[in-house]
């Protein structure tokens, strides 16, 4: 019996059990609701680890975004013309800079994203100011071909098993999703907010945070840098369906006309994240703004999650990390970390 019909015979036939009826239901859902949003305790499984600095001398940019590709560690480190440095890490060896700042056919500029997806030979790199992704031969790190995002192009974009998507200011919603060729096939998603909805560029700066994908499955995970909430999705077809949620909805920051308000009792939660075929990794500060010296980067707990939202570990650093990837074959976490002196140094954690 379907359940539609037995509740409209269930309640033809039991009247004065009727409002006991209704009463389960509504407190199975206050069950299902309390369980969705419950808060994780990441110092549950801590796991101590201490970061050994690989011997990269090379760092005289500013990195930001870092991945590892087989036996390759690429990083973006503006410098001197260039937009990356290549380190093998069997070798030991800097191999060199790569790609030149400009907007030749194998040039780039502007904001770079590293997408972690497993193709060997490839890598995938996401251009914010024009909306351009476009793939690298890592041999030589020419352009092997470029896919301009002319259809809401968003700020940030991760690539999934079957899709790429967006983050970014959309009047439909959170998220964009873009099929291989980078044509958008719909913008879904709502910003984790309670009461009256917000204009969508009060609502992006005040829930922005890292967020990543799965490069084998059709997950991705968000999380927000000014709020505990953390999110967790299957991107479908024809529509994004919220897996998990964790946190509140209240953010800690004001906005007026001129953006965010950023106070010192603000504290910092989310601040990179990285994702693999088996977890989501995400970077977490949890200090206040003035403990984290009015900075919105860097953390020391590296926090693990399944797809579904399952808290798994979480490892704690020694170092303060601004980013990182994973390189799950070999067990190795590689990470951008600040030395107590301000230097910026590479390091390499045992996961």
């Amino acid at each position: 019996m379907k359940f539609k019909q037995f509740l409209n015979y269930y309640t033809m036939n039991n009247r004065g059990e009727k409002v006991f009826f209704y009463i389960l239901i509504i407190i199975s859902m206050l069950s299902c609701n309390e369980k969705r949003e419950k808060a994780f305790d990441y110092r549950q499984n801590m796991i101590y680890v201490e970061g050994e600095p690989l011997p990269i001398e090379q760092l005289i940019g500013r990195p930001y975004a870092i991945t590892c590709m087989d036996s390759l560690l690429i990083y973006y480190d503006r410098y001197d013309g260039k937009l990356l440095s290549v380190f093998n890490l069997k070798s030991n060896h800097f191999v060199g800079r790569f790609v030149t700042e400009g907007q030749g056919p194998n040039d780039a500029f502007g904001m770079l994203y590293l997408l972690s997806y497993p193709q060997k030979d490839r890598l995938h790199i996401y251009q914010r100011a024009p909306g351009i992704l476009r793939t690298l031969d890592i041999q030589d790190f020419r352009t092997h071909n470029t896919i301009p995002i002319t259809s809401s192009p968003p700020t940030e974009m991760q690539r999934a098993k079957d899709f790429y998507i967006g983050m970014g200011i959309f009047d439909e919603g959170r998220f964009s999703v873009y099929d291989v060729k980078g044509e958008l096939l719909y913008i879904d998603g709502n910003h984790p907010y309670d009461g009256k909805d917000m204009e969508p560029p009060k609502a992006f700066l005040i829930y922005q945070g890292p967020f990543c994908a799965n490069p084998d499955k059709n997950y991705f995970v968000s999380a927000c840098a000014f709020n505990d909430h953390i999110s967790f999705y299957e991107v479908a077809k024809n529509e994004i369906i919220m897996l998990c949620e964790y946190g509140t909805n209240n953010s800690n920051v004001g906005y007026d006309t001129n953006g965010l308000i950023l106070n010192d009792d603000c504290t910092i939660n989310y601040t990179w994240a990285y994702g693999t075929a088996s977890y989501c990794y995400m970077l977490f500060s949890g200090k206040t703004y003035a403990d984290n010296r009015q900075r919105v980067v860097g953390g020391n707990y590296i926090i693990a999650f399944d797809w579904q939202g399952n808290y798994i570990k979480t490892l704690h650093t020694d170092f303060e990390i601004r980013s990182f990837c994973v390189d799950e074959a070999n067990t190795y976490i590689y990470a951008l970390a600040q030395r107590e002196d301000g230097d910026i140094v590479i390091i390499k954690l045992k996961i």
